[in-house]
């Protein structure tokens, strides 16, 4: 057995032991001003933080923000990389062309080049040739036609299908399971149909789906049975028609799943509760509504009366997992947020906007969270605009719960584990006394761990601290995952500190401090002994006034020695054990 070992059980009653107390969660929210003998999952009140979306950790919170792109009209957007630099472009079509905005600062300036393609009724945007950029696909009349991506606006069309009949409805999937973007059309005299990729090169195929659909501009595909393929939803007026994908898009079942409450402007199809399959959203003439399959029927529900002959974006706007809603119809701006469970009600949210007749979801900041792109096509002063949802605020901050260490400790250190991207700051100021209603001063803020001894009162077991997070960019934030305070239990408890008493460190490697108090004005005589009995010095001999007081001990050899304090006829002895 070393010698530590054997000096660490030779430790009496009433000589310190270590105090930490550490926080890793803030889940609980604000409220609890304490004292408290840990801190949990709880603190006192924050500012411009946020410990809900991400939790376990505290982020800055964040805002929405309006960013002008042009002032201009524009009847319909897509989003994409068009020029493979890493962020997200957006292409428009205004009345009588396409004009496609290159993002040139994370959507803060933006510069236009108006396109010399075919002018498209319905059109899409993929890589549908798999070389890296996206291709522009559209329906002019009774034609199909491509526009091939070749860099630095270059755009080259090619006539992919002729039919017979104008084509009407235009939408895209992957409806063979190739991995290649596929195209599906409602068209005259064709029913719907669907337009096999060749990939890279070769005839584009056309396959029927139902030659006797009714045909409809609104169409939207998605895996709407949960099977891994995409199936396609076409409505007319107020029906709603399923054609269920059966086999690698040449045979399909027609599922009708009803009629709504009014006749349908727009429909959608997307994952609402987070998981295949998907559900259907359809902003009718008079409201929006929620369609969903429970297994044997497919039920509805009204999720708003305000959203309505408008499209809608569904960005996820809370960070929680599932798309939300978005509409700009009205003037201020509003946004449901999904509770992910179907039949549950959707909350509404104000946001900032502007009036506008069309939005989708891009990432237009950079910043992998969803955006929305939004414009008008009749109001100029409208313009074309997007918002970003998760723009950071500059600076935020929280305050602990008060932390009750229940003795009269030695502070040793404060530190914490957080991420710090390039641009942010976090640090803490802290403060304590032996007064909970009354803790006195903050401390200067600290951006790196830091001692506490020489920072608080010595007898303040009543202890707080509040965090400090920057950042200049409004897309980064600093993260705070755990904080840690450290201290030396010394062993003084508030009922010893009403009367005479002493408390010694040990062991110690050091000299350390030794802590007594006396509960009125005294002589006080303090001693050290070594195990022969021998008096090695006096630490103190004077009058103390009422209170709790410390003593510097000098450092010793290694050994075991022997404190005494005496004051009047209270005599009280401490083994105090050193080692290196």
């Amino acid at each position: 057995m070393s010698l530590r070992i054997i000096i660490l059980l030779m430790i009496v009653s009433g000589s310190v032991s270590s105090g930490t107390s550490i926080q890793t969660d803030w889940s609980g929210g604000p409220g609890l001003q304490g004292p408290v003998i840990e801190w949990g999952n709880r603190f006192w009140g924050a500012e411009n933080v946020d410990w809900i979306n991400y939790p376990g950790d505290l982020i800055l919170g964040y805002c929405s923000e309006v960013h002008l792109v042009d002032s201009i009209w524009s009847r319909s957007a897509a989003a994409a990389d068009f020029d493979c630099d890493g962020d997200i472009d957006v292409l428009i079509k205004t009345n009588s062309l396409f004009i496609l905005l290159f993002n040139l600062d994370y959507g803060l300036e933006w510069e236009s080049d108006t396109l010399s393609i075919p002018y498209f009724y319905n059109y899409a945007v993929s890589d549908f040739d798999g070389d890296g950029d996206p291709d522009i696909a559209g329906i002019k009349g009774c034609t199909a036609i491509m526009c091939w991506n070749q860099g630095n606006s270059n755009w080259v069309p090619d006539t992919i299908q002729i039919f017979s009949g104008n084509g009407k409805g235009f939408v895209l999937g992957d409806f063979n399971c190739d991995f290649n973007t596929d195209i599906g059309l409602s068209v005259y005299q064709h029913g719907i149909v669907w337009l096999e990729n060749p990939g890279r090169s070769g005839v584009w195929t056309c396959w029927e789906v139902s030659p006797s659909a009714a045909i409809s501009e609104m169409m939207c595909a998605g895996d709407i049975d949960g099977d891994g393929d995409t199936d396609l939803i076409s409505c007319k007026n107020d029906s709603i028609l399923i054609y269920v994908n059966q086999d690698t898009g040449l045979t399909w079942e027609r599922d009708p799943l009803g009629a709504a409450t009014g006749n349908i402007k727009y429909i959608y199809m997307s994952e609402l509760n987070g998981s295949p399959p998907m559900e259907c959203l359809a902003t009718l003439d008079k409201c929006l509504t929620l369609f969903w399959n429970s297994g044997d029927i497919w039920e509805s529900q009204i999720l708003s009366t305000l959203i309505k002959n408008v499209s809608i974006a569904l960005p996820d706007v809370d960070l929680d997992g599932d798309p939300d809603v978005f509409s700009g119809k009205q003037e201020f701006g509003f946004w449901l947020e999904n509770p992910g469970t179907m039949g549950e009600p959707w909350q509404s949210h104000n946001s900032e906007c502007v009036n506008s007749t069309y939005a989708i979801t891009a990432d237009i900041s950079g910043d992998n969270k969803d955006d929305v792109f939004l414009g008008h096509y009749f109001n100029y002063l409208a313009g074309i605009r997007w918002i970003d949802f998760h723009e950071y605020v500059p600076e935020g901050q929280i305050t602990s719960s008060i932390l009750d260490v229940g003795y009269i400790p030695q502070w040793n250190w404060f530190t914490w584990d957080a991420e710090l991207p390039a641009g942010t700051s976090l640090g803490f100021m802290v403060r304590a006394s032996d007064n909970p209603d009354f803790l006195g001063f903050w401390s200067e803020i600290f951006y790196t761990p830091f001692n506490l001894e020489d920072l608080l009162p010595d007898s303040a077991q009543y202890f707080q601290y509040r965090l400090v997070m920057e950042t200049d960019d409004s897309r980064i934030t600093p993260t705070l995952h755990q904080v840690v305070g450290e201290w030396t239990t010394l062993g003084l408890s508030e009922q010893e500190l009403r009367g005479f008493a002493l408390s010694s460190p040990n062991p110690t490697c050091c000299g350390g401090k030794l802590f007594f108090s006396v509960p009125e004005a005294a002589s006080v005589r303090i001693e050290a002994f070594d195990v022969s009995g021998r008096l090695i010095f006096i630490l103190t001999e004077e009058i103390y006034q009422p209170g709790q007081y410390d003593v510097s001990i000098p450092d010793l050899p290694p050994g075991i020695y022997v404190i005494r304090m005496i004051s009047g006829e209270f005599v009280a002895s401490e083994m105090l054990t050193v080692f290196r």
